[in-house]
């Protein structure tokens, strides 16, 4: 497989995982769609995508998680990894100067 084709596929995978759609839903198109789909291929490329789409189902299974006695860590920490955006604001926050213990910088959610 080429380079090129290589480089599409990915940004036909990320493209599907940023509208929440399959890849062959992205070749149905019509003139509002490849309007959108051009303005966030422009933002992806000009790195100016600052945030992260949500997903709706995680927040009550985490909620539901943490209300149970016997939920563990892995467990608390796989459900979050399923939401990007949700990721990114618990490091933000476990990174923040009120949680964050002496110069130790949190990378992952495992931590």
């Amino acid at each position: 497989m080429a380079v090129d084709e290589v480089s599409g596929s990915l940004q036909e995978g990320l493209l599907s995982w940023l509208l929440n759609v399959e890849p062959h839903q992205l070749e149905k198109t019509d003139e509002r769609t490849s309007a959108i789909v051009a303005q966030l291929e422009s933002r992806i490329s000009s790195g100016k995508l600052e945030e992260l789409p949500r997903q709706p189902l995680i927040l009550p299974k985490l909620l539901h998680a943490l209300s149970k006695e016997n939920s563990d860590r892995r467990e608390l920490v796989s459900i979050i990894l399923k939401d990007p955006a949700l990721t990114n604001r618990v490091l933000q926050v476990a990174n923040s100067p009120f949680f964050r213990s002496g110069d130790q910088h949190i990378e992952s959610v495992d931590q």
